[in-house]
């Protein structure tokens, strides 16, 4: 990424609300009436679906702020010049998303296609014109960790690949085979960010949650990143490329 952009997520990161991961379970409600129990019209009860939404405490505790797409020039030109690099249309990367890691935050194993099974094998979500599987995913650190800091990007089937968070640096990976299959050996984590020091990061976790977590302090006109903060919490842009 270019310093331009660098500096441009690091004034959104001091001013947007992060959010918590939420997964959204459809469940079926029969409202206490018998499936197969009919109306005076002859016509069958249907079962009522009952949307129940989780906070996702076990599998990702790290939080996200998401784009809009075409969210203003800054995001425009840089959808732009990654559909340009990946050789795809802008219409297929789906809206960028911010991510941050705080101390002891995490992304489980997971794998960016569908739902990962206990086997490692992948369970593809159905088409739906709403929701585009995620054929490419792209990850940008917006900085840097120390080795010993954690947050690492991790690829257990890739001889346990460890990519470590640098400023500006990003990794790239394809989820599918060249059969169109979900490709295993792309499951990955986002691994947590070490707690080095319990009372400074809690005081840092809390300044982040206020808004005042030393991100978008100018001095001569260039964004700086407070040193407690920058080898605590990790930042990420998550770039996925759908299909059509």
């Amino acid at each position: 990424m270019t310093d331009s952009e660098l500096d441009y997520f690091d004034k959104k990161i001091a001013s947007i609300a992060f959010e918590r991961s939420f997964v959204d379970n459809m469940e079926l409600e029969n409202n206490n009436i018998d499936e197969q129990n009919r109306n005076g019209n002859g016509q069958q009860h249907k079962k009522k679906r009952k949307r129940k939404t989780l906070v996702d405490d076990s599998q990702r505790t790290s939080t996200f702020f998401s784009f809009r797409k075409l969210h203003d020039n800054k995001i425009s030109a840089l959808e732009q010049r990654i559909a340009d690099t990946l050789g795809c249309w802008v219409h297929q990367i789906e809206a960028l998303q911010l991510v941050r890691y705080l101390p002891g935050q995490f992304f489980g194993i997971h794998h960016d296609l569908g739902n990962l099974l206990e086997d490692d094998t992948v369970e593809l979500p159905r088409k739906d014109w709403l929701c585009k599987r995620r054929l490419v995913t792209m990850f940008c650190y917006l900085n840097t960790l120390e080795d010993d800091a954690g947050g690492a990007t991790y690829f257990p089937k890739c001889g346990h690949l460890r990519v470590r968070p640098k400023r500006g640096r990003a990794v790239l990976w394809c989820n599918i085979t060249q059969d169109g299959k979900a490709d295993s050996r792309t499951i990955h984590a986002g691994e947590a960010v070490n707690v080095v020091d319990a009372k400074s990061c809690n005081d840092n976790a809390k300044a982040c949650s206020d808004g005042k977590c030393g991100v978008g302090q100018h001095t001569g006109g260039s964004t700086q990143r407070s040193k407690n903060e920058s080898e605590t919490t990790k930042y990420g842009l998550n770039i996925w490329i759908c299909e059509e």
